[in-house]
């Protein structure tokens, strides 16, 4: 049966119809001639994606297919899908909602010219007919800008090192992710939202008022985004040397603490749990396992290390617990470098029969509200990562309102055990 298909995109600017950009809305309707009924697909603006022709089978956001005209997003979506897609309808902003990005564009200036020449900045050098110019394509897209005094609205720039499956299986990130967003709600701030290696980054992020940076990044991403800004604050990294406003768990106190209770616990061999490969992403589970070896000679424990060189899932946690099933040797008690690698590891010891945690104490780390539903209660160490993303973008407000000195330093946060089911042990 013959179906029409409808590419329906939305992008963020005022214009022509044949004007190009990020394409916030992606609906494909699907038209029944014979029944009348109609099928709305939509497609998250943020879903990852090969872009035909532009991104070299590289994945990228869907929104930024309109960047490169109508017939990009209907290739992308149409391969996505394994369909074909037959007419387009384009939704644009109206005129009452132009943006300092249109002004700027329109007037062939930077952002933060429009802002200053709006502003009535007296100290900003552009020639008279450059400035009667963006007056003039400021009135005639209606555009206004509020003076600083009555400046209420920053917009934060939220930069992202892991991908949605990441935080998809492992809510850490998202944890912290939800503080700072809390926090932009309470002082109705605006944020914009990309990933480190997002193609048009940069363009993204033009005239943000502040960064915040979630996760581990190299030193030339740090290079890149003081670029954009000079007020950032790091999230979930700690610098040497300190060179940014950084803020990070206390994961060696963690590790110790964890050490300490189990051998408390009359546990003479206990065993680590985490990564093995060395990448950006694995750089605080390396700190983990650092700490947990130190302490373990520090107290004369014996230790095993069990390692997986894939995404520290429920699935790998399984996985690995199996191996270590099968090869007979289990530690009394294993800790686990997250949440669900914990789960992974219980279930695989009650399937084999294995009391949990009779024989063999688990404890995993993040306290992520599963916890709450497995049986036995899994035991874990409550990491504050919400509260880091509020204090992060509570210290970036005040950067930003000149109520915080904007100097390098590093804030670490402590972390503690809960939902704790580990008996002594009686081997």
């Amino acid at each position: 049966m013959y179906k029409r298909q409808v590419y329906i995109s939305g992008i963020d600017v005022y214009g022509d119809v044949s004007e190009t950009s990020r394409s916030d809305v992606n609906i494909i309707a699907v038209v029944n001639p014979q029944t009348h009924q109609i099928l709305l697909v939509t497609t998250p603006r943020d879903y990852y994606v090969p872009i035909p022709g532009v991104s070299g089978g590289q994945r990228d956001k869907l929104t930024h297919a309109g960047i490169y005209g109508i017939d990009a997003s209907m290739k992308t979506l149409g391969e996505l899908y394994e369909t074909d897609i037959n007419y387009y309808s384009n939704v644009k902003e109206e005129k009452e909602m132009a943006t300092i990005k249109d002004v700027a564009k329109a007037a062939n200036v930077s952002i933060a010219t429009v802002s200053r020449v709006l502003n009535g900045d007296k100290t900003l050098r552009v020639l008279p007919e450059t400035k009667e110019k963006i007056l003039r394509v400021a009135s005639e897209l209606n555009y206004s800008l509020k003076s600083k005094e009555k400046k209420n609205t920053f917009n934060i720039g939220i930069i992202q090192c892991y991908t949605f499956e990441q935080e998809f299986r492992d809510t850490y990130f998202l944890s912290i992710l939800q503080g700072v967003e809390k926090y932009l709600r309470k002082e109705k701030m605006a944020s914009t939202k990309v990933r480190y290696d997002d193609m048009n980054m940069k363009q993204v992020l033009e005239g943000v008022d502040g960064i915040i940076c979630i996760g581990k990044f190299e030193k030339k991403y740090l290079d890149t985004f003081s670029k954009l800004s000079s007020r950032i604050v790091l999230l979930d990294m700690d610098l040497s040397p300190i060179t940014n406003v950084c803020i990070s768990l206390d994961f060696d106190d963690a590790m110790y603490k964890v050490v300490n209770y189990f051998h408390s616990q009359g546990h003479e061999t206990i065993g680590f749990m985490g990564r093995n490969e060395y990448d950006e992403m694995s750089l605080q589970t390396i700190s983990r396992k650092k700490s947990f070896i130190k302490y373990c000679e520090y107290l004369g424990i014996k230790y095993e290390i069990f390692t997986t060189n894939h995404e520290m899932t429920g699935d790998e946690g399984y996985s690995v617990m199996n191996r270590v099933i099968e090869e007979g040797k289990i530690p009394s008690a294993i800790f686990c470098a997250n949440d669900p690698l914990a789960m992974g590891a219980m279930q695989a010891l009650l399937d084999a029969k294995i009391k949990v945690p009779e024989e063999v104490s688990i404890m995993g780390f993040n306290d992520v509200d599963a916890c709450n539903f497995t049986r036995p209660t899994l035991s874990t160490v409550y990491a504050p990562s919400s509260e880091m993303g509020e204090m992060g973008a509570s210290l970036l407000h005040g950067m930003i309102t000149e109520e915080d000195i904007s100097y390098p330093r590093r804030i670490q946060l402590p972390v503690s055990y809960t939902h704790l089911t580990l008996p002594t042990n009686s081997r």
